[in-house]
């Protein structure tokens, strides 16, 4: 039975349709509450699958990400909301204001925050180490007030363990309705779908199709995901335009997560290059569970964490981080090999189900009601 009581969900640095966000947590938790997502969108106000959705402007500067805490505390205010649950370290001060306040608090993080700290170009690498730290200490204290806390990894955990109402809900992925597996290798499209940073290996995939090029005109590259730094950007693009095609090199930016399904769904093998770097050594790389969703076969990075959960049972075949020479002979090996192409596009469909995202729903329901039931 749906309940009248409300719970406004909060970024402000993720834009509205963000898939864990939107199409995940607020459809699962519209099932039984009102549910009012404030988060980064170009419309100030509109209603989609029965989601309230307010949007709030692109963070370009501390003044304006102090202005959409002030938003997001003037909704919570004035809507009578029961719970804010909201998703980044830097609400940490507004989740505090809702308790002052006599609300309900969910923290939602998504990264390791000492990670996270150690890989943004903008924060001078001297206080690095002593932020990450800080930042770190805050969150804990936060456990200590907040009445839940959600990570999205397991890893997690242990910077966690003073709130009973702490748990693992990890970005699984809605199972779709089994497709019939068609092999898709006459096109030769690589796709990578998600932040596009240094970090994530970008560059090195942006050479390695230019050296697949040289050889296969054909080879396209598809990147889907948000820049993240203007100097990085234009290296990126200077790089694409040295290429001997640089036309068959497309950077799509941020897209609806309905039509970064479609890219998906015509590519021949996706792409997941991330670096070993502290925010990744114990994370799953969300997209590995989209690219299985669609029968499509991957090449990933090498991490220890990685290789014991995929393997080489779950659609894909892992390259050496950072090695440009291997990850060109593992595309290769998938873009010219019809009967390996099938049989990872198998796997990955067989195997998709340990991931799935009803598994995380029952857990994030549960945590509401725990909550709520304290009243």
């Amino acid at each position: 039975m749906p309940s009248n009581q409300k719970v406004l969900v909060a970024s402000s640095l993720h834009p509205w349709d963000d898939p864990r966000i939107f199409y995940k947590q607020c459809h699962s938790l519209n099932k039984f509450y009102k549910i009012t997502l404030i988060a980064v969108a170009e419309k100030k106000s509109f209603q989609i699958n029965n989601i309230q959705v307010i949007g709030l402007p692109k963070p370009r500067s501390i003044i304006n990400r102090l202005k959409n805490g002030l938003k997001i505390i003037k909704e919570l205010f004035y809507g009578k909301y029961a719970i804010l649950h909201f998703h980044d370290p830097e609400l940490l001060w507004v989740g505090f204001t809702a308790k002052l306040l006599g609300r309900k608090v969910i923290f939602d993080i998504h990264e390791n925050i000492l990670g996270i700290v150690q890989i943004r170009n903008w924060i001078p690498r001297i206080i690095k180490k002593s932020l990450g730290n800080f930042m770190l200490f805050i969150e804990n204290i936060s456990q200590e007030i907040f009445d839940g806390i959600i990570l999205s990894e397991k890893s997690y955990l242990k910077y966690f363990k003073n709130n009973n109402n702490t748990i693992t809900i990890q970005n699984f992925v809605k199972i779709e309705p089994h497709k019939t597996v068609k092999n898709k290798l006459q096109d030769h499209t690589i796709i990578y779908v998600g932040a596009v940073t240094y970090s994530r290996g970008i560059y090195d995939l942006v050479e390695a199709v230019i050296e697949l090029q040289k050889k296969d005109p054909t080879v396209k590259l598809i990147i889907i995901g948000r820049m993240q730094d203007q100097d990085f950007e234009k290296k990126l693009n200077q790089k694409i335009k040295s290429a001997l095609f640089p036309e068959n090199i497309q950077l799509l930016g941020h897209i609806n997560f309905l039509i970064m399904k479609k890219f998906i769904s015509i590519a021949s093998v996706g792409i997941i290059p991330l670096h070993p770097n502290d925010n990744y050594l114990y994370s799953y790389p969300t997209k590995i569970f989209d690219y299985m969703n669609w029968g499509l076969p991957y090449v990933y990075s090498n991490l220890p964490y990685w290789k014991k959960t995929f393997g080489d049972k779950c659609g894909g075949i892992s390259f050496e981080a950072c090695n440009k020479i291997d990850l060109i002979e593992k595309i290769e090996r998938i873009l010219y090999n019809n009967k390996l192409w099938y049989e990872l596009a198998l796997d990955c469909r067989k195997n998709v189900h340990r991931f799935n995202w009803k598994t995380e729903e029952k857990k994030l329901l549960y945590l509401y009601k725990n909550i709520l039931v304290k009243d």
